[in-house]
């Protein structure tokens, strides 16, 4: 995981902080081969991705957003309980 510091506050402290995911980082955590990731950037089907200095980066906020979007609803949370 990688983690960059984008500007620093008034006491010379971190204002925010980015953490990301690199290809193989996210094809492990989803079970998934680099591959697939490949295929889904180049169908546009996967989360958002950044591309700097040749690397591909995923990040944490946008994993996560695109993993709360395909969040399977099971039949009795639709419908409630029986």
């Amino acid at each position: 995981m990688f983690l960059y510091t984008v500007a620093m506050n008034r006491n010379n402290e971190p204002a925010s902080k980015f953490a990301f995911l690199d290809q193989t980082e996210l094809a492990a955590r989803w079970r998934l081969s680099p591959r697939t990731l490949e295929r889904w950037r180049c169908f546009k089907t996967g989360p958002c991705f950044f591309r700097l200095g040749g690397k591909v980066l995923y990040s944490t906020e946008d994993v996560l957003a695109f993993e709360r979007r395909r969040r399977a609803e099971t039949h009795s949370s639709i419908i409630g309980r029986w």
